[in-house]
């Protein structure tokens, strides 16, 4: 396309005494043309979501079946677009991922069938180069917000085989310019979060285990640009899903437990200066500069009397590894207990039996906190 050019050429024909209101119209028509290769397209708030479905609960002739896996969600805003949103609750750019809950056992007269594992998260990719706004003084969404959430296990006799998964994450603001207005707005938000395990029933008297919680997704961050939030910049959190509870019986199998938390995700952030060389900024008004968070899931409880073999407790899961690189970042922070930059890595509680009046299960009632300590985390500054 030919870049526009003023022309103020007299027609061979016209009048020699042309009207000067109409060059005035023309210079401002012209002024107001846009700057070609500069004019920023403007593009709607963005909203994808994705679901599993459900499983099937058993029957009488028929097993429970795993909840379903939702699709993989996959965004790009291009470095010539921007969003601006004015909604009062809603990001400028919102992707979410929910697996579906996996089917219950059956409910039979004699005998319970198991319940089946919750679904799992796949694979979110976010790539953002462009302007983000949430532009409302009054709301209480983010500029940009990534959830993914694991399925829930199903219960019943046995609870399921876990929760699922929290999927794998993976987001990239290179060069991208982020504000927000809200009432404690983050400029970006990503979270994971694996199912809760399946709860253990009594089956003919007999009490059975239930299932752990699901894995917190593993998260790959990248930044560069610039970001001016009324909340937090950027905060990252995996964590994994709540161990299932047991409950009932006069009796239980061998081993019979409560189930283990889910451990939480890996976090990887990588923050880097701007392409032009100058330093990349992230200003938080309300929050902490940069928060990354990884978090097992609570071990899941005992509940009810049984006069032989008390159950223990389940454990606590493990937090991830965090790893965080930085290089020509200015951060400011404000606000009471907030940090510049915080990178925690927290084992969960595990939890114990609830057996009123039985001696023998009370001694072996469990409060440990995670079976493994936490790993360290890692943090890189340059």
């Amino acid at each position: 396309m030919a870049p526009y050019a003023l022309g103020l050429t007299e027609d061979a024909h016209a009048s020699s005494s042309r009207s000067p209101a109409l060059i005035t119209a023309t210079l401002a028509a012209w002024l107001t043309l846009p700057a070609i290769g500069h004019a920023q397209q403007a593009v709607a708030p963005v909203s994808l979501e994705v679901s599993g479905s459900e499983g099937r609960n058993a029957s009488r002739f028929r097993s429970s079946t795993r909840g379903g896996s939702p699709k993989d969600l996959a965004y790009t805003l291009a470095s010539n677009q921007s969003i601006n949103t004015q909604s009062y609750v809603a990001a400028a750019i919102a992707l979410t991922a929910r697996a579906g809950k996996g089917g219950d056992g059956h409910d039979g007269i004699i005998w319970d069938s198991a319940g089946s594992m919750g679904g799992s998260v796949g694979r979110i990719a976010l790539e953002v180069a462009g302007s983000v706004t949430q532009g409302n003084a009054s709301a209480t969404g983010h500029g940009i917000a990534v959830t993914a959430t694991g399925g829930n296990s199903g219960s019943r006799m046995k609870g399921g085989t876990g929760g699922g998964s929290g999927g794998m994450l993976g987001v990239s603001l290179n060069n991208a310019s982020v504000t927000t207005y809200g009432r404690g707005a983050d400029g970006l938000q990503v979270r994971s979060t694996g199912g809760k395990g399946g709860s253990g029933f009594e089956a003919a008297g007999i009490r059975w285990s239930a299932s752990s919680g699901g894995a917190g997704g593993q998260m790959s961050l990248g930044f560069s640009g610039s970001i001016d939030a009324t909340g937090s910049g950027i905060t990252a959190s995996s964590r994994g899903g709540v161990g299932g509870n047991i409950s009932g019986g006069v009796i239980q199998t061998a081993g019979s437990s409560a189930g283990t938390g889910g451990h939480g995700g890996e976090i990887i952030a990588a923050l880097s200066g701007k392409s032009n060389g100058a330093a990349s900024t992230i200003i938080a008004r309300g929050g902490s500069g940069v928060s990354l968070i990884s978090a097992g899931g609570d071990g899941g409880q005992v509940t009810g009397s049984s006069w032989f073999n008390g159950a223990d407790g389940g454990d606590g899961g493990v937090g991830g590894n965090i790893s965080a690189q930085m290089d020509k970042v200015q951060i400011t922070a404000r606000g009471d207990g907030v940090s510049g930059v915080l990178l925690q890595s927290d084992g969960a509680t595990g939890s114990g039996v609830v057996v009123p009046g039985s001696p023998v299960a009370a001694r072996r009632a469990k409060a440990a906190t995670a079976a493994a300590s936490p790993p360290p985390w890692v943090g890189v500054f340059a």
